[in-house]
């Protein structure tokens, strides 16, 4: 049994982990644009504002966790958050997670399937294997 400072402690701490859970995702999600915006949309954006990154970065893992933390606390309130009786409520932090690595599994599956993009890895898959060859038989 915690003590009431210990349990309060241990919920800061996991209410702390999520956020950084989320926001190491989130953060993932928005260099994965940014860098779309930088290679591919160039042409068509002037500038790149790097405000709705930041905000995508840090503040979207807040529109998660706060209502994680609302639920835990009226529902769940009990000894520190790391156990989930409900597994309801853990799905406000995993859900998001699992649309993020689902957009990037879309986002690899259409480079892959671009035909320019496979004619490139190619043209470096032959050149590289051309270079292994020489070098093995080389010697």
């Amino acid at each position: 049994m915690l003590s009431d400072e210990a349990a309060i402690g241990c919920r800061i701490a996991q209410v702390v982990m999520q956020y950084c859970v989320l926001a190491n995702h989130y953060w993932f999600f928005g260099e994965a644009i940014y860098l779309y915006s930088v290679l591919i949309a160039s042409v068509f954006i002037d500038n790149n504002k790097y405000l709705p990154y930041i905000c995508l970065g840090w503040g979207t893992p807040l529109l998660f966790v706060f209502p994680w933390v609302v639920m835990k606390q009226l529902k769940e309130n009990k000894e520190c958050w790391a156990v989930n009786s409900n597994m309801n409520y853990w799905w406000i932090i995993r859900f998001p997670i699992l649309l993020v690595s689902l957009g990037f599994l879309v986002a690899v599956l259409y480079c892959y399937a671009n035909k320019e993009v496979r004619t490139e890895l190619k043209r470096k898959f032959r050149s590289w294997r051309i270079e292994a060859e020489v070098i093995c038989c080389g010697q």
